[in-house]
């Protein structure tokens, strides 16, 4: 995908041995770098320290939290010419303000339907 306000090249690269990554190119894909930081689930960083938890419980929490596969990447709006959006399985939605280097996960808060 070519962002037409920046003329950045984006590819998404989903490898099961190296991870999956965004990549990018400056240069019409003469050359291709790696975001610093790629979407990715924080892992034992969303148990916080309260938790004490054996590898293999530790083990079973990180395979709940792969991600998976990289699906798809939407530009933010012309306005704002670093958000970029992107799509993962496992059913989540991260955002980038820095035009791809680093990631964060968009949370929802979640709704309860009271009848």
């Amino acid at each position: 995908m070519i962002d037409r306000r920046t003329g950045r090249l984006f590819a998404l690269v989903n490898d099961p041995w190296f991870s999956n990554r965004i990549q990018y190119s400056d240069d019409l894909a003469k050359t291709w770098h790696d975001s610093k930081k790629s979407p990715a689930f924080p892992g034992k960083a969303i148990l916080g320290d309260s938790f004490s938890l054996s590898e293999a419980e530790l083990a079973n929490v990180q395979a709940l939290l792969k991600l998976e596969r990289i699906w798809h990447i939407e530009l933010g709006p012309a306005s704002r010419p670093g958000l970029i959006y992107c799509g993962v399985a496992s059913a989540a939605l991260f955002r980038s303000t820095d035009n791809c280097e680093t990631w964060e996960e968009i949370t929802f808060p979640h709704k309860t339907l009271h009848t």
